[in-house]
């Protein structure tokens, strides 16, 4: 029974109390951690905690209880609503009825292996092994995360593995300008006056791949890996030019300014010291080849400081720049990275080793203060007053208290979304290089818990996606136009972008422009000519918000939520002339031929159309009106909401088909329609008598707003981030005889695990899961080994080994 003083249990029989638990017991608190966000839900596990919240997932290490230690987290889950733990695996469930399955055998760097997207709400779910069981309101599914998922898109993948928002390097900051090294795609310079919502002024395309910056009077030393250093006018902040270059020995690194002298940590190639006193005519003074791969570099007093890999630190004496001489050497058998030096105190981060502080007073001897161990690798640093700043590679960004250099004290960290690697503190932001996840800016106004207050890559909505070559572009929102390489189809990889006034909405590409409908800034004209650097030429105001835009023969259709349709003369593409306005409200519209077929809330509308104003040819009602029209061959398709209609050129109704849900988009290519939902694409092919055949349906975690297909590969808009598909290549079916299959599976079939549907003939149908298997081949053994090449050197060290085909 249950009173007020808490719960007795008492023997049915004999009435006499067998136990009593009071609700009085004293429950005392023996540690907290403190998170940036609200906590959901939390897992225990071998000592480790998975803490679910609005952020993400954090790892926490409870070998001591009292102590709670800050081990990893994934903060690219969404808002995490609920955590379970089993074995190594890890489940996590967010707000959008997701599931992600992880590895969290590495704590400090949980990584996803699977997802799965509910369409029902879930309620809650558990798991047992590899199945996982998610409960609904009115019945359970059971989700096995056992088999391999087959690579055709990059959804649900860690940065790194799908999109790739640039290859930031290191940042050197100037007033409110910030210099940033991209390894992918050049130069970029930001204006970071409003710290949360940087600003790309503009980007310059170096020969090679930038890993490093220094700036000085309007100038840009850029050390451009195998391309050597790369001396740039920047004094025009949107229009970088070219000035001179020299090339080096090994991949240069690290530039660093003392005077007319500029030191460059060349990688494979040591180091380099360079007459930089004429900008137009730099000149070699010296150069010397360390054992290791010169990393970095830092300078003080005429010492040269060189993270050399595996070498450790080594010290040198650079008094006579002619002659640099070794001085001294610290090596603890790991790969040093960074160094940055204050005073008579060295700061080391050593990839896999975490940081050494280290007393220079005698350079020539360098002796250990501290050693601290670090999650992830340490890979950059900044120094401010006592808080020093670590880049932990994908362990994010560590932040540590080092007023006492013998025993430094983590204060807070913090996971990036990509993998941090160069850093620059100013003020109470962090602009962390967060290469494959973007430019990255944490608030650190508190050190305990410093969080994402913004950045350039996280802002806009993909609102709509063009491709050319092998680029895309992207209406980004109010984030203005973003170019993508596509030269990995599945891996678009981000290049530079273009800020103008309004917000993108839609684009369409001419040989070298691209024409945005910028909602409430109009029509925005851009040079996409070089997609390294796309500038913005002009815009044009229109009435209301332009929302979508249509190129056909030189003409531009703008449709705007006030004026209608307005079309422009593009044969000057920076200077449109307005044609006419054509006062009707649409949703969407096609040309063919000289027809103007325009999607409306009553129907469908055909104008008869050219340079001068359009003149109304045929109406055709539709229940519920038009959003979509496509053209395929001959015949019109149509979304009337869920509806998906086949018309012929004369608007009989050929097909129909209903889906179920809203349609989103529709892309046709050659044989193959593609019609998306809100969380799915489906393929269709028509056969001669045009009854349209559902071939394939992709279910997808991102909501689909917008499709583009290009180059084989399906790019979807609607979130902030890009999702590439590649449909499945067709499987051939035979029946040779009445109780018999055979399927003949394509080469081009991807790694991965396959669920088999069979539908039959009475309607009936079945799904084997896993039921094929696609493995890479086993290599076959080499011919030769590496110990019969020695064999072969050793015996025949005075030959020449390298003959012409006739020897």
């Amino acid at each position: 029974e249950q009173n007020k003083e808490g719960l007795r249990i008492i023997d049915k029989r004999s009435g006499k109390e067998l136990a009593q638990f009071s609700n009085k017991t004293t429950k005392t608190t023996i540690a907290g951690y403190n998170t940036v966000d609200v906590i959901n839900d939390v897992a225990t596990q071998d000592k480790i905690s998975f803490v679910a919240s609005n952020s993400g997932l954090t790892l926490l290490d409870m070998s001591t209880p009292d102590k709670p230690v800050w081990l990893g987290s994934h903060q690219k889950l969404g808002q995490v609503v609920r955590v379970i733990s089993n074995n190594k695996h890890v489940y996590a469930l967010n707000d959008d009825g997701i599931v992600y399955s992880l590895d969290a055998s590495n704590p400090v760097e949980p990584t996803t292996q699977g997802t799965y997207r509910s369409n029902k709400p879930i309620k809650n779910i558990t798991t047992n092994g590899e199945l996982v069981f998610l409960r609904h309101q009115d019945s359970i599914d059971i989700i096995n995360f056992s088999g391999k998922t087959p690579y055709i898109s990059n959804e649900g993948m860690d940065f790194g593995q799908g999109v790739n928002l640039g290859g930031e390097r290191r940042i050197f900051i100037e007033g409110n300008l910030a210099y940033v090294a991209d390894w992918f795609s050049g130069i970029h310079i930001y204006d970071i006056s409003q710290p949360q919502r940087p600003i790309l002024l503009s980007s310059f395309h170096t020969p090679g791949s930038p890993k490093g910056i220094v700036i000085r009077d309007g100038i840009a030393f850029v050390a451009d890996d195998d391309y050597g250093l790369q001396i740039v006018d920047i004094s025009d902040p949107l229009n970088p030019k070219f000035v001179s270059e020299l090339l080096t020995q090994g991949l240069a690194y690290t530039p660093k300014l003392v005077d007319n002298l500029l030191y460059l940590a060349g990688h494979r190639g040591g180091f380099q010291i360079i007459d930089i006193s004429d900008v137009h005519q730099p000149k070699l003074v010296s150069e010397y080849d360390t054992p290791g791969k010169a990393w970095s570099i830092e300078i003080k007093d005429h010492i040269a400081y060189i993270a050399d890999d595996d070498s450790g630190l080594l010290i040198f004496d650079v008094n006579n720049p002619k002659q640099p001489k070794i001085i001294g050497q610290f090596s603890p058998g790991t790969a040093a990275e960074e160094v940055i030096v204050r005073g008579n105190i060295a700061f080391v981060a050593f990839f896999d080793d975490g940081l050494y502080i280290l007393d220079i007073s005698h350079p020539a001897q360098p002796k250990i203060i501290s050693h601290t161990n670090l999650p992830g690798n340490a890979r950059g640093l900044d120094l401010v007053d006592n808080k020093l700043y670590v880049a932990s590679w994908l362990a994010g960004v560590h932040i540590l208290d080092i007023s006492n250099l013998k025993s430094p004290q983590v204060l807070g960290a913090h996971d990036t979304r990509g993998a941090a690697w160069g850093l620059k503190v100013k003020n109470n932001f962090l602009y962390t290089m967060d290469w494959w996840g973007g430019f990255s800016v944490l608030d650190i106004s508190n050190s305990n818990a410093p969080f994402t207050a913004g950045g350039y890559h996280n802002h806009g909505h993909i609102n709509n996606i063009a491709g050319k070559d092998n680029y895309i572009f992207i209406a980004n929102g109010n984030q203005g136009l973003q170019v993508f390489d596509i030269k990995n189809p599945l891996h678009p990889t981000w290049m530079t972008g273009t800020h103008f006034s309004g917000r993108a909405q839609q684009l369409a590409l001419t040989e070298q422009t691209a024409f945005v409908a910028a909602g409430n800034g109009g029509l925005a004209i851009l040079d996409i000519s070089n997609p390294f650097n796309t500038r913005w030429l002009s815009s044009i105001k229109t009435p209301g918000n332009a929302r979508s835009i249509h190129i056909n023969n030189d003409i531009a259709y703008v449709i705007d939520s006030v004026a209608g349709i307005i079309a422009y003369d593009i044969k000057q593409p920076n200077k449109p002339r307005q044609l006419y306005r054509l006062n009707t409200k649409a949703n969407d519209l096609l040309i063919v031929n000289d027809r103007l077929y325009i999607a409306t809330n009553k129907g469908l509308a055909i104008y008869k159309t050219g340079r001068k104003e359009p003149r109304l040819i045929k109406q055709l009602a539709v229940d519920g009106g038009l959003q979509k029209l496509k053209q395929a061959n001959k015949r019109i398709l149509a979304a009337a909401k869920n509806r998906l209609l086949l018309l012929d050129n004369k608007l009989e109704l050929l097909d129909e088909l209903n889906l179920g849900q809203s349609i989103t988009d529709i892309v046709i290519n050659n044989e193959a329609l593609f019609v998306s939902t809100a969380h799915a694409i489906n393929m269709f092919s028509y056969s001669a008598n045009s009854r349209l055949i559902l071939e394939a349906r992709y279910p997808m975690l991102s909501r689909v707003q917008g499709m583009e297909f290009h180059n084989g590969i399906i790019y979807t808009s609607g979130e902030k981030n890009i999702t590439a598909l590649r449909p499945l290549p067709a499987i051939q079916h035979k029946q040779p005889t009445k109780n018999e299959s055979t399927l003949s599976l394509p080469g081009t079939l991807g790694e991965g695990h396959y669920n088999l549907h069979i539908t039959l003939a009475n309607g009936d149908s079945k799904t084997i899961h896993n039921a094929i298997n696609i493995k890479m081949p086993t290599f076959s053994k080499p011919k030769m080994t590496l110990e019969d090449f020695k064999k072969i050197m050793k015996e025949k060290k005075d030959a020449d080994l390298f003959t012409t085909p006739n020897q």
